[in-house]
């Protein structure tokens, strides 16, 4: 599937960042949330944010099934449900395209383009060995902390996070509700 986008958005991937991610879909049952291995590739002009879990999944396989000691039982480790939906964001055009999966198929959707209007505070602190700032926006009706690095020179993060002088490291909702 990333090949088709990757060929769609006339761009190979430079790097991919790993979240990941939870969602609390009923408040009603905070303990029952969505929990997956999500990652952002990022291309010179675009990104693409998907579900990482089925890849982990073939990981395993191939490497039980490699192993001179495979026995021809297989152990899934998996990191959650995975989510639904991916995201292609062309920041050229600028344009979005959501590639939604429905059982085994997929549909392509265009979506609705913005950037999130951030306010950049003064505040640190070190993620994974990188100095990141913190930015605040109100997108899509929650309230968004973000932390980006501007050492990192990248305007993306996960999801549909986006427009900071630098990737986003870690992000989530004010109330915990959906987390990077």
């Amino acid at each position: 599937t990333l090949f088709a986008f990757s060929v769609t958005a006339q761009e190979q991937s430079i790097a991919k960042v790993h979240y990941l991610f939870k969602h609390i879909n009923d408040t009603t049952q905070r303990e029952s949330y969505l929990r997956d291995e999500v990652v952002t590739y990022l291309g010179p002009s675009s990104s693409y944010f998907t579900s990482y879990s089925s890849a982990r999944i073939s990981q395993q396989l191939d490497q039980q099934m490699s192993s001179p000691t495979f026995d021809g039982n297989v152990v899934i480790k998996g990191t959650g449900a995975g989510i639904k939906e991916s995201y292609l964001i062309d920041f050229a055009i600028p344009a979005i395209d959501i590639i939604k999966k429905v059982g085994t198929a997929d549909f392509h959707v265009v979506g609705d383009f913005s950037t999130p209007v951030w306010q950049i505070k003064e505040d640190t602190k070190l993620i994974g060995g990188y100095t990141c700032q913190l930015a605040t926006t109100t997108f899509k009706g929650r309230n968004y902390q973000a932390w980006f690095s501007p050492d990192i020179p990248l305007s993306y993060g996960p999801w549909k996070l986006n427009g900071l002088p630098g990737l986003i490291l870690s992000a989530q909702d004010d109330k915990g509700e959906v987390v990077f």
